[in-house]
């Protein structure tokens, strides 16, 4: 007796939004393109607050300088956990 076990990679197409307004309000999720994602841990890399979040949608407040941000997000399941790096970019505020 053989037994296989076939699992879908995880995979993640985009992270959203990419663009923010400085001192806003922003909600950052996932797309994920393949597998299914469980669990995720959020670096921001100070753009903004909090600093990180392992909830899959989580809210934030955008610094209030503007700019651009090399952030990243940690995506996993039962059998892998991903890297994702993603840029965010702050515009001021009109």
């Amino acid at each position: 007796f053989t037994f296989q076990l076939f699992v879908t990679p995880l995979e993640v197409a985009a992270v959203v939004p990419s663009t923010v307004i400085a001192g806003s309000s922003a909600t950052f999720s996932t797309l994920v393109r393949s597998g299914v994602a469980s669990t995720w841990n959020w670096d921001f890399a100070g753009a903004a607050s909090p600093g990180g979040s392992n909830l899959q949608a989580p809210q934030v407040t955008v610094t209030s300088v503007p700019g651009t941000y090399n952030a990243k997000v940690f995506v996993s399941n039962a059998y892998e956990s991903i890297e994702v790096p993603f840029t965010i970019t702050v515009l001021p505020a009109s």
